[in-house]
């Protein structure tokens, strides 16, 4: 890619950062749940059964938590509350009136004075910069109630930077949204409150009748909902509508996490493991258990099968807020966990909680026969520099062959990836990307990079996605040995975009192939 796509730029997650995102792609969490309600289904075309905005016991309590929203096309937004924060003068403002409309124009986001690394740099949307290109040397911006505001900024976002822009029919954002919206309200808006939209592919019109319509609805429903959480279901639902596996809604939260987790930082919130999906029966299992966590105090094992979260059963497509909330809540959460250890057939519960804990970004070891092992859990941006040292302490005592491991790695930094593969062919390229231009690009190993001169391995799975798609490709087509499972097939280069509120999008930018096209 071009160097302003890559210099910390991750071609990014398509099962998530995180095995929170894993879990809204697969366990079918409703757009914006309100406690006592909704676990819906995780495709926008699926039916709700249940109302996502239902009313609120009192119009005065607290705000009681937030969990984020999906960070793929396939999952939906939940955000768990007891009712609307008290409103700010702005949020009051976007609620009440309908948002003002901006020109959109191709190209890219104009560039920021950046602030001093670590601290968040002020940001004022404007109808020419509707999202500003991330920096990860600075902070996330402090959360704020989103509002249609923050809506028509991620509508423009993306016609202004999504790879198919320039064929993008806006009618496809609003409708989506829309839907999404109808999705998540079923039960609670009428189907007058949610009619069709009469769209006529004119953006600037469009949006003024989006906009319209969904202040009717936070005019009729808003003492009863929460207007932020409406908000960002409808975000979620701009973001789906594509059905890109490389265009993701972050709420704050969750931003706020996937930044972490960019920057290569091993400190984790969660209970301390890691989940995979079994796809024959559609089970969760723990995939890794780090020691000295709660779930490693626990009893818990790698190879468990979650079966149930709070006495509810967990599986993909079935709701289930306790686990969710295990995952992506705030620290002191709990839940009950049962598993099954199929090499014993013994049913384990443990209590476990979130907590902060330490989870190696890379592991490494010498097996026997004298074959060097490296598991990465991700391409973060500091993933090149850790796989140097890894590598070069297997080198130190000998090793004659090299198996590199990425299954249910999501994929990351591009900087990384063509750092690592470096070590394996200098051969070119290790993927093509195609910009919005179509203007193709080869993308090709660094020849300063040391040649690993042994035989080298990739393992796989179908939790390899992206730069990690890309490694199993390299491997395939570049000299190595491929095994396992088939990859991900999440091939895309994006960018991650920041909204006024604090939260963020994954936009595709580029489409990407693999070295020989594919």
């Amino acid at each position: 890619m071009n160097a302003d796509r890559t210099t910390n730029r991750p071609l990014t997650r398509t099962l998530g950062a995180c095995a929170a995102l894993l879990l809204s792609l697969l366990l079918g969490l409703g757009a914006c749940t309100i406690p006592g309600n909704l676990q819906p289904t995780a495709t926008p075309a699926a039916t709700a059964t249940t109302a996502a905005f239902a009313p609120l016991p009192t119009p005065t309590a607290t705000q009681a938590a937030t969990a984020p929203t999906s960070a793929t096309t396939a999952a939906a937004a939940t955000t768990a509350v007891t009712t609307p924060a008290t409103p700010t003068a702005t949020t009051a403002r976007a609620t009440a009136t309908a948002a003002p409309t901006a020109t959109v124009t191709a190209g890219h986001a104009t560039p920021v004075t950046r602030g001093t690394p670590g601290t968040p740099v002020p940001f004022n949307a404007t109808a020419e910069q509707p999202c500003r290109d991330t920096d990860f040397n600075n902070k996330p911006l402090p959360q704020k109630d989103a509002t249609v505001t923050t809506v028509e900024q991620a509508y423009r976002c993306l016609l202004l930077h999504y790879v198919d822009h320039k064929t993008l029919d806006n009618r496809t954002l609003l409708n989506g949204s829309w839907d999404t919206i109808k999705q998540a309200g079923q039960g609670l808006f009428s189907d007058s409150d949610m009619a069709p939209l009469a769209l006529t592919g004119d953006v600037d019109a469009d949006w003024q009748v989006y906009t319209n319509r969904y202040n009717a609805l936070v005019k009729k429903y808003g003492r009863t909902i929460n207007t932020s959480a409406l908000a960002r279901v409808a975000i979620d639902g701009l973001a789906r509508s594509l059905n890109d596996n490389h265009v993701a809604y972050l709420d704050p939260d969750q931003w706020q996490r996937f930044f972490l987790d960019e920057q290569g930082n091993n400190t984790e919130i969660g209970p301390g493991f890691d989940l995979a999906l079994d796809d024959p029966s559609g089970k969760f299992y723990l995939y890794a258990v780090y020691p000295d966590t709660p779930a490693g105090r626990g009893g818990l094992k790698a190879g468990d099968i979650i079966e149930q979260v709070n006495g509810t059963t967990a599986a993909k497509g079935v709701g289930n807020q306790g686990l969710y909330d295990l995952l992506v809540g705030p620290v002191g959460t709990k839940a009950t966990v049962r598993v099954n250890r199929p090499a014993t057939g013994q049913t384990i519960t443990a209590q476990v909680s979130v907590v902060e804990y330490t989870a190696p970004l890379i592991e490494s070891r010498v097996l026997d026969g004298g074959i060097g092992y490296i598991k990465l859990r991700n391409y973060s941006n500091n993933a090149g520099e850790e796989f140097d040292k890894a590598l070069a302490a297997l080198q130190a005592q000998g090793i004659k062959a090299l198996i590199y491991d990425v299954r249910q790695n999501p994929g990351g930094s591009t900087d990384a990836l063509a750092h690592i593969v470096s070590h394996f062919t200098h051969q070119g390229p290790h993927a093509i990307t195609i910009d919005d231009t179509g203007k193709r690009e080869e993308e090709n190993p660094d020849p300063n990079v040391p040649l690993l001169t042994i035989p080298w391995v990739v393992l796989c799975d179908s939790g390899s996605a992206s730069s990690a798609d890309i490694t199993a490709a390299v491997a395939k087509d570049r000299g190595g040995y491929l095994i396992g499972e088939k990859s991900a097939g999440a091939l895309g280069g994006a960018e991650v975009f920041e909204f006024a509120d604090g939260s963020a999008m994954e936009i595709t930018v580029v489409r990407v192939l693999g070295p020989n096209g594919e």
